[in-house]
């Protein structure tokens, strides 16, 4: 059996972008500092994924690859997600904490918006 499990936590969503803290970074991403995006527009969703994980743009074949970038000195990272608010019809000057869901195993984050 694996000890894989499914982690809910918070994320701030902030005008167009997700704020990572250091932990979430060290975390979801370890030391790759690209991603993969994708969308789910049925059920508003947005996936999210290191591309160290190739699995994901077998399975999300319009993913696209974007760069965390470095936040502060802490080691916070942010992610620019306005072409996907868009598609997601989303409001942007929005400040918020979302839940998020996060498979160890997968390496896959899930936010339903």
């Amino acid at each position: 059996m694996s000890n894989s499990q499914q982690i809910l936590c918070k994320i701030l969503f902030k005008g167009d972008h997700l704020i990572f803290t250091p932990e979430q970074v060290d975390q979801f991403f370890g030391r790759v500092s690209h991603v993969y995006v994708a969308t789910d527009l049925d059920h508003k969703r947005m996936n999210i994924c290191a591309v160290a994980q190739v699995w994901f743009t077998k399975v999300h074949k319009g993913a696209a690859q974007m760069m965390l970038k470095q936040k502060n000195l802490e080691g916070a990272k942010s992610l620019n997600i306005k072409p996907f608010l868009i598609d997601l019809e989303i409001d942007s000057k929005a400040t918020d904490d979302l839940e998020i869901s996060f498979s160890d195993k997968t390496g896959l984050i899930q936010i339903d918006f």
